[in-house]
């Protein structure tokens, strides 16, 4: 149901409701997925540059991008979660993976072993966030895919294990 003075339009896709008055705005949504809301003089122009942008998202936030990173990344620990903190449009993975097995962790804490935390975003950014304070450090990188995000983490996991 359309609200009371706000009209529909199509853009790559994506069914726009928008209101262009004194309070204008816009919101966009495909398959169930609801964007970001955007109410100032511009929403419609931002909105149209949010969808573009979500076409250019290196994987799509489904819980299956984070099985993907749990299934291919080979250490004794990998978890793998997606995080919606910044909505779901911003849709992340952090994965967290330990040299040791969980057997061998004091008190059973992720911290009492050696550790690194991940984060990959939706635009491509892999950046390593926490780790243990003997485990090598990465730059930030991007990758351009699952698969480049997969190929780095284990590039860093051979070279941990040598440190």
């Amino acid at each position: 149901m359309i609200p009371k003075g706000f009209k529909t339009t199509s853009y790559k896709g994506w069914e726009i409701t928008y209101n262009l008055g004194l309070y204008s705005g816009a919101t966009a949504t495909k398959g169930g997925v609801s964007s970001e809301h955007f109410w100032n003089p511009g929403a419609l122009a931002h909105l149209k540059g949010w969808i573009d942008k979500q076409r250019k998202a290196i994987f799509k936030p489904v819980p299956d991008a984070a099985k993907y990173m749990t299934t291919m990344v080979t250490a004794p620990y990998v978890h793998s979660e997606l995080s919606l903190l910044g909505g779901p449009s911003r849709a992340s993975i952090i994965i967290k993976i330990s040299l040791d097995p969980k057997a061998k962790w004091h008190n059973g804490i992720l911290h009492n072993s050696r550790y690194t935390m991940f984060h990959l975003s939706v635009d491509g950014t892999l950046e390593l966030f926490a780790k243990r304070y003997d485990m090598p450090k990465m730059r930030k990188a991007r990758v351009t895919g699952l698969p480049g995000a997969v190929k780095k983490i284990t590039e860093y996991i051979s070279k941990a294990k040598k440190a």
